[in-house]
């Protein structure tokens, strides 16, 4: 499977709701009804559900390396700007942060 042609079919924004999301349940507060609300739209929504998986695959790959100094400074930007996203309202995919 091609996975780069089905990245161009995933419309602007599921990208980066699908990794907020991911980074949220992985680093956040995340109950059951988080869960229970995840689950419902990975059934209804199979773009989103393609865009979470790799979002998830890539957590999963991150966490395989997780000591490599390149590793953990991609993590902590990617941390810094989801912890953004979730506390200060900023629009998903916004690139402020530690560089």
């Amino acid at each position: 499977m091609d996975r780069s042609s089905d990245v161009t079919e995933v419309p602007p924004g599921i990208e980066q709701q699908a990794s907020v999301i991911c980074v949220r349940r992985h680093l956040g507060a995340w109950g059951a009804e988080d869960e229970l609300a995840l689950a419902a739209r990975l059934t209804r929504d199979a773009v989103f559900a393609r865009s979470f998986a790799r979002m998830e695959r890539a957590w999963d790959a991150i966490g395989r390396h997780a000591e490599a100094t390149m590793i953990l400074k991609l993590r902590q930007r990617a941390a810094f700007r989801a912890q953004r996203v979730l506390s200060a309202g900023e629009e998903p995919g916004s690139r402020s942060g530690p560089r």
